[in-house]
């Protein structure tokens, strides 16, 4: 499992090259207590789209202009979901009651961490769909753009990922454990345009918190 120390500077509020001597050595020191902790684990599964809808579900993209943009090209689309499983949480709710300090720099390590495993299995299903003469479009996750995070429960069903990973959703919507993704992407037949500016076109790219946290709700691949 690896870690990009620039995403975990970001969301500590740092650059990479302002990292002092002490916290370059605890954000080193927390990404081996993680390494032990997790537990990672995903689920997927290729449905077909017919008519903006995702054949065999009740998830329909219309009412969604982001995703009936993103996949208006796809036949087909890879639902995933990750987890770096439950004893993250455990780890990360037992520094929040005693080293505040440990815990939040052990939380952005955790969340690089989940990212990091996601855009791997990302680049092996775009490895495997290019040599079958395939494309894949960009990841998108609920709580992106216009998809509510509440489609964390449409996906987690249709994967069966309760069962299948232990994944589930809290009534916000949040997923059970906390350091879990999932998303859609979309599998085309001639190459997708990929988001090199990933703010460029989001509606509310002014207003984005995650963009406050000089964090981003897409990847390249």
């Amino acid at each position: 499992m690896r870690v990009d120390i620039g995403e975990v500077a970001g969301l500590l509020g740092y650059t990479s090259r302002e990292l002092d001597q002490d916290t370059s050595q605890l954000i080193d020191s927390c990404v081996e207590e993680l390494k032990l902790a997790t537990v990672p684990k995903y689920i997927k599964r290729v449905l077909d789209i017919e008519q903006l809808q995702i054949v065999g579900t009740n998830i329909s993209l219309a009412g969604s202009e982001d995703l009936s943009q993103l996949l208006a090209e796809s036949h087909q689309v890879v639902l995933i979901a990750a987890t770096l499983g439950l004893p993250v949480d455990a780890a990360l709710r037992r520094y929040s009651a005693t080293d505040l300090t440990r815990a939040l720099v052990m939380d952005a390590c955790a969340s690089s961490m989940i990212e990091c495993y996601t855009e791997d299995l990302n680049q092996d299903l775009e490895t495997h769909y290019r040599e079958a003469g395939y494309y894949l479009t960009d990841r998108f996750s609920p709580g992106y753009g216009d998809v509510p995070i509440m489609w964390n429960q449409k996906l987690l069903d249709v994967l069966n990922a309760n069962r299948g990973i232990g994944l589930s959703v809290s009534a916000s919507g949040t997923m059970i454990p906390r350091k879990s993704v999932s998303a859609i992407i979309g599998i085309a037949k001639r190459p997708q345009a990929r988001r090199d500016n990933l703010c460029a076109g989001c509606r509310i790219q002014d207003h984005c918190k995650l963009r406050e946290g000089n964090r981003y709700c897409g990847r390249k691949i």
